[in-house]
């Protein structure tokens, strides 16, 4: 399957072909990147706290569910983890300008797209401290008023009811904030590939990324939703292997060297994937706005 630019707006099913044809195209070229992100992004594995609290001896459900373990094993790997995060989007933005390129049948060498990534890291972070304001918040509304029902039904309640309440509300204040982070993902999904692309600021590419989208709101979702279960699926196997492992293995680096390799390994296919897929969508996307947001797209914004 070769890739080709669209012409027209394309249902569905050809859009996902045009994503599959572009990961292909791009695959070889973009390997560098996509693996030195998916190294970056995987290195919290290796790191002693985290990996100790995953992989110690016994079952991993036990220690899930006690929360001052998750939080002190967390704790200790944060500054890893943010530091190997950064690392990580920085490369994948790298990702993002050699696959728009093969996209316009042009080609960007590695450091040539780490300077053009390097040049959009403020305005990308931006975008992404936007996103975890806005889980925060939703988030801990939700968890607000479920703990204020709780404490109502705790005064007019026998403890045993409570606490099966409790569960219940729980997993509905979780649906009830998981519907307006939906939403809000879906209408904000072509941020950072516009960020990359139009070299717009923070603000400027989530105004643009929803215009985009609204009015095909169902339509990026249904895109969306089948190209993260093909990457599922190549999370998911890598995820066997990992239990595979350690299984098998004695603890040590016996474990986390093989379960690094492979979470590496799957990030280095679900990275091009998923912006193959984001590529593909706003092409769809843009054909059929047409001409109709030109105006906003040349006109200068305030965080730009």
């Amino acid at each position: 399957m070769v890739y080709r630019q669209p012409a027209a707006p394309e249902p569905i099913g050809r859009v996902l072909d045009n994503a599959v044809a572009l990961f292909k195209a791009s695959f070889v070229p973009v390997l560098l990147l996509a693996l030195a992100s998916a190294l970056a992004r995987s290195v919290p594995i290796v790191f002693h706290a985290w990996s100790e609290f995953l992989l110690a001896d016994g079952p991993l459900m036990d220690r899930l569910i006690e929360p001052g373990r998750i939080l002190g094993a967390v704790g200790d790997a944060l500054p890893v983890f943010l530091v190997s995060w950064l690392v990580g989007v920085f490369l994948a933005l790298g990702v993002i300008v050699q696959m728009d390129a093969i996209r316009r049948s042009s080609t960007v060498p590695w450091p040539a797209a780490l300077a053009a990534a390097f040049r959009r890291l403020p305005a990308a972070l931006s975008c992404c401290l936007v996103y975890l304001l806005v889980l925060f918040l939703v988030s801990a509304i939700a968890v607000f008023l479920g703990a204020a029902v709780v404490r109502a039904l705790y005064l007019a309640l026998e403890p045993g009811m409570v606490e099966v309440l409790a569960i219940l509300i729980g997993m509905a204040a979780s649906l009830a904030a998981a519907i307006p982070l939906t939403v809000l993902a879906v209408y904000w999904s072509l941020a950072l590939p516009l960020i990359v692309m139009n070299d717009l600021g923070a603000f400027a590419a989530l105004r643009r990324s929803w215009n985009l989208v609204r009015g095909h709101w169902w339509r990026t979702l249904a895109i969306l939703t089948l190209a993260m279960f093909f990457i599922l699926v190549v999370a998911s196997l890598a995820s066997l292997a990992d239990v595979l492992v350690v299984s098998i293995a004695h603890g040590g680096l016996g474990v986390r060297v093989p379960v690094f390799a492979l979470n590496a390994l799957a990030g280095t296919v679900t990275t091009p994937l998923l912006v193959a897929a984001l590529l593909a969508m706003l092409a769809d996307l843009e054909l059929r706005r047409g001409g109709a947001d030109l105006g906003e797209r040349m006109e200068p914004s305030a965080d730009e």
